[in-house]
């Protein structure tokens, strides 16, 4: 009897689930780290500028919740998915973060301030956030092989779009969800990813790091308190 192999958002979820830090190379590990660090040293001189001043107002005003979060370059607590919109656009304000050719876009900058507004909230550990970053760049990064040059000359704007659902899959590896509640993760994401090139120029750019941060912790946080999504939306 002929059964029907895994579909992309079931073979995405399964990795996600099943990677250990064990499991990255000492290559992956020394280069994960390096562009942490960068992010954080674009984020803390990011945050002196307009828009990171903005995205920061919005965030205090509108947190909400627990405020665990550290806003990066203040003396300010949020709630984690204030923080990452916080962090996410200061991150990106200046446009000197790392960039991934096959996604077209800047992963750490979504990634790094969803991990960081989480770990803190969560008390999670080096090898747990070092994992996490891998499993979100990894699947930002795969999805551009698939999407572009299209996806972007469409005039999406990758940062925004695949940033969101690598932020979500590194929330997700970090929080621990397992391969059902990824792949719901993965569904909310797929429906609060957007951005378009035309805002490039603008405060907006930036912006839509913020988002995809936000989106990133909220997605993973709503699959984990039992949110449903279709499992297989990346199809």
């Amino acid at each position: 009897m002929s059964t029907t192999p895994p579909g992309l958002t079931a073979q995405l979820a399964t990795r996600v689930a099943e990677l250990r830090f064990v499991d990255l190379s000492p290559l992956a590990l020394e280069r994960s780290i390096a562009s942490i660090v960068d992010w954080v040293g674009c984020a803390l001189e990011g945050s002196t500028t307009p828009e990171a001043a903005a995205a920061r107002a919005v965030a205090l005003a509108e947190g909400g919740g627990t405020p665990t979060a550290q806003v990066l370059g203040h003396a300010l607590r949020v709630a984690p998915s204030a923080a990452a919109l916080a962090n996410g656009t200061a991150g990106h304000a200046l446009d000197f973060d790392g960039s991934s050719p096959p996604m077209i876009g800047h992963p750490s900058t979504s990634l790094v301030p969803a991990l960081l507004a989480l770990a803190e909230a969560d008390g999670a550990s080096g090898a747990q956030f070092v994992t996490a970053y891998v499993a979100g760049l990894e699947a930002a990064a795969r999805l551009g092989r698939h999407l572009n040059p299209s996806h972007y000359a469409a005039g999406w704007h990758a940062t925004a779009t695949l940033g969101t659902i690598g932020a979500t899959t590194a929330a997700a590896k970090l929080l621990g969800l397992d391969v059902l509640r990824i792949r719901m993760a993965l569904g909310i994401a797929c429906s609060s990813a957007g951005g378009i090139r035309k805002n490039f120029g603008s405060g907006v750019k930036p912006l839509h790091a913020g988002f995809a941060a936000r989106n990133g912790v909220m997605a993973a946080r709503l699959a984990a308190a039992g949110m449903t999504a279709d499992p297989d939306a990346l199809e």
